[in-house]
């Protein structure tokens, strides 16, 4: 007994002193390792290292920024996220990283609490912009999320914020002059159709809910009618909520596209922000080789890319957006000669300037609701 008493210190030294290693061997592993910009696993930008300043500090955005850098870019993080879904998984949990693992062989997105003061402050900065500029007809479309399209597949006890009530608060707050469709009620109906409105594995919504959209709203947008011709483009699609939340389904998903009837003198023309030439299509067949398959819609998001087109009309386009739009505006292209795609998370420039040099007949908000609930950009672009 006395024998095993004296051996306790020292167990805990070497105890100790192999968990002071091993954070040694992490830190230094950690700045030895260059920091990634981009992770083709979770399809997402990661955070670099943040600048001091004085004003970062004091707000607490400098020690936010630091654990955001330090998660980010962890050694081996892809894996460690792995074992700890599977670990969690087999303790009964069906949420990881704000994912939730539902039926029917589903990943669903939380739906997290929203800023109202900031939902207020993006309404108010949008209303504000249609008013500045009446000419243009002003329209809004606010897609919800599978978390509430879907709330059937979720596990039980999953907590969510109310998204359908949030939505309807954030459009009750926008100016009569802009038009709102209740983009919900389309959706419902063609879930009702057996249409697949989401990926499985991604959090955006299929290019057959995006089309369902567009044919119901095309009479009321003046659109003319169009012939389409689906075709899958792949089927091993796996997405960014399985890469967030280290969910392995047991199933691919597959993405399509909408072709439209061949027209010879039709043609259109991709112009980045610096009026190059980047493509002839709103279809960028390269993307189907990478990590993300969606990004077969005009190879991802950039901060302003517009479309030229031959059509002879004086109808042209401005779209605020976020990525859920980029498989809807390929319906869109055949109805204006010019549509200008911008990014708000991207795009940096004045808009009433920028107004002041473009005319557009439309102009039109494609945001989901998860995203434009947590969103500065579109406020911070729009506001005077």
């Amino acid at each position: 007994m006395e024998e095993k008493k004296k051996r306790k210190p020292i167990f805990y030294a070497l105890y100790g002193a192999a968990f002071l290693l091993i954070l040694l061997a992490v830190l230094l592993w950690h700045i030895l390792t260059p920091d990634r910009e981009y992770s083709a696993s979770e399809k997402k930008n990661l955070a670099g290292l943040p600048a001091f300043s004085l004003s970062a500090l004091t707000e607490g955005r400098l020690t936010q920024d630091l654990d955001s850098y330090a998660a980010d870019q962890f050694p081996l993080r892809d894996r460690f996220m792995n074992i700890r879904t599977r670990a969690l998984m087999l303790l009964g949990q069906r949420e990881s990283n704000g994912v939730y693992l539902g039926s029917e062989n589903s990943l669903l997105q939380r739906f997290e609490e929203a800023d109202e003061k900031l939902s207020e402050q993006t309404a108010q900065a949008v209303s504000d912009f249609a008013e500045r500029y009446p000419t243009s007809k002003c329209h809004f479309l606010l897609v919800p999320t599978a978390v509430s399209m879907l709330s059937e597949r979720l596990p039980a006890g999953a907590l969510n914020a109310d998204e359908n009530a949030w939505m309807d608060r954030f459009l009750s707050q926008l100016s009569p002059q802009i038009d709102a469709p209740d983009v919900r009620s389309i959706l419902r109906e063609a879930k009702a159709d057996g249409i697949s409105l989401y990926y499985h594995s991604d959090h955006h919504w299929t290019t057959d809910a995006a089309m369902a959209v567009y044919e119901a709203l095309r009479e009321d947008f003046s659109y003319s009618d169009t012939v389409w011709k689906r075709a899958v483009v792949s089927n091993t699609f796996r997405g960014s909520l399985s890469a967030k939340s280290g969910y392995t389904l047991p199933v691919y998903d597959e993405v399509a596209v909408y072709l439209p009837e061949e027209e010879a003198d039709f043609h259109m023309a991709l112009l980045d922000e610096n009026r190059r030439v980047k493509g002839i299509s709103c279809y960028d067949s390269e993307a189907l080789a990478g990590n993300d398959p969606y990004e077969v819609f005009f190879g991802g998001n950039y901060p302003l890319l517009t479309i030229e087109t031959s059509l002879d009309s004086d109808r042209t386009l401005l779209v605020f957006k976020d990525s859920y739009a980029n498989c809807f505006l390929p319906f869109l292209v055949r109805q204006y000669s010019k549509i200008d795609m911008i990014d708000p998370r991207y795009f940096a420039e004045d808009m009433d300037v920028w107004m002041a040099w473009e005319q557009y007949s439309d102009i039109l908000f494609l945001y989901n609701a998860s995203t434009l609930s947590q969103d500065r950009s579109l406020m911070q672009l729009l506001g005077e």
